[in-house]
């Protein structure tokens, strides 16, 4: 029986999403609270909060999407906590520039109040811009920060397998002295290249497993660090050849680290589009999209790739005629994609399609993650992607908040229910659980 795994996404901040009367901020609690209740009503998998270090300019000036702040991922799921009882709780955290000990006590402190609901998507800094705000300054080599994640990863696991409630609990029914019990099962002694930790990790694991671990790379390393490491990926992929060759090649990779296909869960970001017909789901879309595509947001997305300021640039003309700055364009992009391999592509895009604008440029390739259709055939479509393995599920992000994935839920999820693709209520109570994780793995990481 195919399983869709679904989540939902809660912007960092407004970007592709456009803001209905209530609540009008992306750091207002009351707005976290409704879409987190409403995704554990239609029992969801997770729900995944975004996480960024700086808001981003454009020509110095704060973007004007970004203008209402950005909320650490961290607290804002910790303030959830009261308001949801099964629903994972999913935070992008980054392994760059934090501090080990303060970050997974963080991560387990919420993974324990939550009962084992907690995962972290693991996100590594790779721009100047973000390493301004930080002692260490710049940001570090493309394989050290592989390498600064692995040892995390190593640590976390290390740190959240040393040590449970159950120990507590049998010492204390049994009357053995906690002091002798517990000091060779929680002493830790990492000491690696880029981390350090000695002593007792001092938060209990509820479950004697780590916290899932969400990761996002798509280079050849990205993904090897996938396959070694994590159990679900937010992959940009979302259809066609890019979905299957990524959904293949990554899954691949899991055999040289001991580990089933089925450990690890692909998982892309979704715009969902319901209308009456398909056309009408077409046209809401096209709308939803005009509208995210302000003159400024294309101004700010051009400048990004090409390195220098754009803001005099006409929207609804032609892409740049130059080519990116190699010193600096792209510093918000991942080390997949070059500026130039960027500049590149949606110049083909343009001249395979006849478009003369960025504004259509930006609007296919943005497009690209909507899927608009009746309820019955964005099911039957998911259900689709599933079956021929180019996804596990979704992250849905929604095109309006608050109340933007409640057509999802109210159309959407029935018909994946009487189609048997998901779940009519929880049947556990750990977000590893929700992903049905094999035991051989659960066991391995004891």
């Amino acid at each position: 029986m195919t399983r869709v795994i679904l989540g939902a996404l809660y912007p960092g901040q407004p970007g592709w999403t456009r803001w209905n009367d209530a609540p009008g901020s992306v750091i207002d609690i009351d707005a976290a609270r409704y879409v987190a209740r409403r995704a554990e009503e239609a029992h969801l998998d997770f729900i995944f909060m975004p996480e960024g270090l700086r808001l981003l300019e454009t020509a110095g000036l704060i973007d004007e999407d970004k203008l209402t702040g950005r909320a650490d991922a961290l607290t804002m799921l910790a303030t959830l906590l009261g308001s949801t009882e099964r629903i994972g709780l999913v935070a992008t955290l980054n392994s760059t520039y934090s501090e080990p000990r303060d970050l997974l006590r963080e991560l387990a402190t919420i993974d324990l109040l939550s009962e084992g609901r907690a995962a972290w998507n693991l996100v590594t800094s790779n721009d100047a811009f973000t390493g301004e705000n930080f002692r260490r300054g710049g940001y570090l080599a493309y394989d050290e920060r592989y390498g600064r994640a692995a040892e995390y990863v190593a640590l976390l696991r290390q740190a959240t397998t040393s040590w449970q409630l159950d120990d507590i609990i049998a010492d204390t029914a049994t009357d053995r002295p906690l002091t002798e019990s517990a000091t060779a099962r929680r002493h830790l002694d990492v000491r690696g290249a880029y981390i350090c930790h000695a002593g007792t990790f001092p938060v209990p694991s509820v479950t004697g497993q780590p916290p899932v671990l969400f990761q996002a790379g798509d280079s050849p390393d990205g993904r090897d660090f996938a396959a070694q490491w994590a159990d679900a990926v937010f992959s940009h992929h979302v259809s066609g050849p890019s979905a299957a060759e990524f959904y293949r090649d990554t899954k691949s990779r899991l055999a040289q680290f001991g580990r089933p296909e089925s450990d690890l869960k692909i998982l892309p970001a979704l715009k969902v589009v319901v209308g009456a017909t398909k056309a009408e789901a077409i046209e809401r879309a096209h709308e939803l999209i005009s509208v995210q595509l302000s003159d400024e947001v294309i101004r700010r997305e051009l400048s990004a790739v090409w390195g220098v300021d754009l803001s005099n640039l006409d929207p609804d003309g032609p892409l740049p005629p130059f080519d990116p700055d190699p010193g600096t364009g792209g510093k918000f992009y991942s080390e997949a994609t070059t500026p130039q391999q960027t500049a590149d592509r949606w110049r083909r895009i343009s001249a395979e399609h006849g478009y003369r604008s960025a504004r259509r440029l930006l609007a296919h390739v943005h497009g690209g993650s909507v899927l608009a259709d009746t309820a019955t055939g964005v099911a039957e479509e998911m259900i689709a992607r599933v079956e021929t393995h180019l996804v596990d599920g979704f992250i849905l992000a929604p095109s309006e908040l608050t109340t933007g994935l409640d057509e999802v839920y109210d159309l959407v999820i029935p018909e994946l229910v009487d189609r048997g693709a998901f779940r009519t209520d929880y049947e556990t109570t750990t977000l590893r659980g929700h992903f049905g994780l094999s035991s051989a793995r659960e066991e391995a990481l004891r």
